[in-house]
């Protein structure tokens, strides 16, 4: 039953995303407040009410009428004492003044504060010995937040001034999309569990369900490893069955290309219900990679190689995940938004691929970036690399001494 046609898809990494942004997200389900960070709203979340309710003191200090100390120094009649958490039922009068600490509500009849070392105390009041302006030290009502105001938009991850934020006005719970979880099925005959202490020379320790895992978990996704599955179509059909149960993401490591012994497309597609969205992009690493649905969840194929995987990982899979989230993405922006980048200049001169996208592993030295060799199963481009620069297709030779952007490897 192996898959023996050619890889039928050529897709540029741009018309690939294009296809997967059509898929459905997670449904919306109510969470705890505290427990939704880098969640999505599943809508705007608007302030109900202003904040603050009324104008509140910006220092420690003194409430007083501005026009009594327009001629500082004047003598102010000590009236009162506002303390947190109280509203105080006084009318501030002519030549009065009420103690305020920082956050008080301001009491009617006063428009400003002095502030306490632009004071000196007297037997039954104190001196003012400086002017403010009307508004001077005071927070006004709904300088906050107003009324009908947006303050988390939807569509986007929660940040924790997001959570402070709807917490302000009594906030437990919010409707946001459920992120996916991450199951990572690694098949071959020659793999191995990485902790094997000894292997015969045809064997492969398997690192890329660790690498992947990790991957999806540094970005906030619960993953999980479903172990090595060897080369035999109804061995990985049952894996794959087994992961649909408690995962919405299934990454198959390996036998995605058109080999023999090269099952992936053919286990998809023996369960009802399933849409190829493609198979082969026009990137290196990566070229035999398969994207596609089975019901509700969403399967890729990734090449065996462990460069491969991880950059296919970082390129499609992880931008999927964040829409699969909710989240809004802008694919020609999406590494920018989520890994670390610099501006650095190329140390050496490098042809492009005249069909593919590029993948470049590079090496940083102080602004410089330099191409870390290697084909797509060595491991040691990625361990040795700082990062890597998309490098699109073209004619020309990119000269030594170009500036690219690098995105830092997590």
């Amino acid at each position: 039953m192996a898959n023996m046609k050619n890889i039928p898809d050529s897709l540029s990494p741009e018309q690939a995303w294009q296809r997967l942004s059509n898929l459905d997200r997670l449904p919306v389900e109510m969470k705890p407040l505290e427990d939704s960070l880098e969640h999505c709203l599943a809508e705007d979340f608007t302030a109900p009410q202003d904040v603050p309710s009324g104008n509140r003191s910006f220092m420690d200090g003194y409430a007083v009428r501005s026009q009594d100390v327009a001629n500082a120094p004047a003598r102010l009649k000590l009236v009162g004492e506002v303390f947190m958490g109280e509203m105080l039922r006084q009318t501030l009068g002519s030549g009065e003044a009420i103690s305020i600490p920082t956050g008080g509500f301001m009491p009617q009849g006063s428009d400003a504060v002095v502030m306490q070392e632009d004071c000196e105390s007297t037997n039954d009041g104190i001196t003012v010995r400086r002017s403010v302006q009307p508004n001077e030290n005071v927070q006004l009502r709904a300088e906050d937040f107003r009324a009908g105001e947006r303050i988390s938009v939807g569509n986007r991850p929660l940040r924790a001034q997001d959570l402070a934020a709807m917490a302000t006005f009594g906030v437990t719970k919010v409707k946001a999309y459920r992120k996916p979880k991450v199951a990572v099925i690694s098949t071959g005959n020659e793999l191995v569990p990485y902790g094997s202490s000894t292997i015969e020379a045809a064997q492969i320790r398997e690192t890329n369900s660790l690498a992947l895992v990790s991957a999806a978990r540094h970005f906030g996704f619960e993953a999980q490893a479903e172990g090595i599955v060897l080369d035999v179509f109804e061995l990985q059909r049952e894996a794959l069955k087994h992961a649909m149960q408690t995962c919405d993401v299934i990454l198959v490591s390996g036998g995605s290309s058109v080999g023999a012994r090269d099952y992936t497309l053919n286990v998809i597609e023996s369960f009802p219900g399933n849409k190829i969205h493609f198979h082969g992009l026009a990137i290196r690493p990566g070229n035999p990679t398969i994207a596609a649905s089975i019901g509700s969840h969403v399967v890729f194929g990734l090449p065996g190689q462990p460069v491969s995987s991880l950059i296919v990982f970082y390129m499609l899979v992880l931008p999927c995940l964040f829409h699969l989230s909710g989240e809004q993405i802008h694919y020609p922006s999406f590494l920018a938004t989520k890994f670390q980048s610099r501006k650095v200049t190329l140390e050496t001169s490098m042809n492009p691929l005249k069909t593919k996208t590029d993948y470049l592993r590079v090496r940083l030295t102080g602004s410089n970036a330099v191409p870390v060799p290697g084909k797509s199963a060595s491991l040691s481009t990625l361990a040795l690399a700082d990062g890597f620069a998309v490098i699109p297709p073209g004619e020309k030779p990119v000269p030594a001494g170009s500036s690219i952007d690098v995105y830092l490897f997590p």
